[in-house]
């Protein structure tokens, strides 16, 4: 996904203390704060959507004048600002999107996790059960595959350092899987001994 290649502090830091101030006043350090009428970034749609900051920077740009509390416009930020806030905000989603997604587990279904994986999931494009993940399930115990489905080889974005495309499409699966999505591929994954 263009734009979660890198993460500078120094890039974030340039938007000055309002946006992000007002970004965890508002909707908490964890993004999923919503106690003043605020939307739950963390489970957005529309953050999960957005490419770069397309969508972000559009709400962040004109603000939400019309809610019950409103959110006032950062129009004076420059493209460059919002995008750096976009991926600061994707980088936070995907840190609170993998603590919640590791810390839960229910039994899956491994026929639906198999439909998953070939179809809607798009696993099977770059994975196959018979090749890279064949007998996976005997290499690692629940948990530990469990944290590499969501974060495989440990893709967490760090500060100023390039992902590969194929990290970058990990972190955007991450920002956007349901959990019984997650219980379903691993209930599938673990049949593969």
């Amino acid at each position: 996904m263009p734009g979660l290649t890198r993460i500078r502090r120094r890039d974030f830091c340039k938007l000055g203390l309002v946006a992000p101030f007002a970004l965890r006043v508002c909707h908490g350090v964890d993004l999923t704060q919503t106690s003043m009428g605020s939307a739950d970034l963390l489970h957005s749609p529309l953050v999960g959507a957005d490419e770069n900051g397309n969508l972000i920077g559009a709400v962040v740009k004109a603000g939400l004048p019309n809610l019950q509390t409103s959110m006032p416009s950062f129009y004076e930020l420059s493209d460059q600002d919002l995008t750096n806030l976009a991926r600061y905000v994707h980088y936070l989603r995907q840190q609170g999107r993998y603590k919640e997604l590791v810390a839960a587990s229910s039994p899956g279904n491994a026929d639906a996790g198999k439909s998953y994986f070939n179809g809607a999931g798009g696993c099977a494009k770059c994975h196959s059960a018979a090749g890279d993940l064949a007998g996976i399930a005997s290499h690692y115990d629940a948990k530990t595959l469990r944290s590499d489905f969501l974060m495989p080889n440990g893709t967490a974005p760090k500060e100023g350092v390039s992902l590969s495309a194929a990290a970058q499409q990990h972190l955007r699966l991450l920002e956007n899987y349901e959990p019984s999505d997650v219980d379903n591929v691993l209930a599938y994954l673990a049949q593969l001994r």
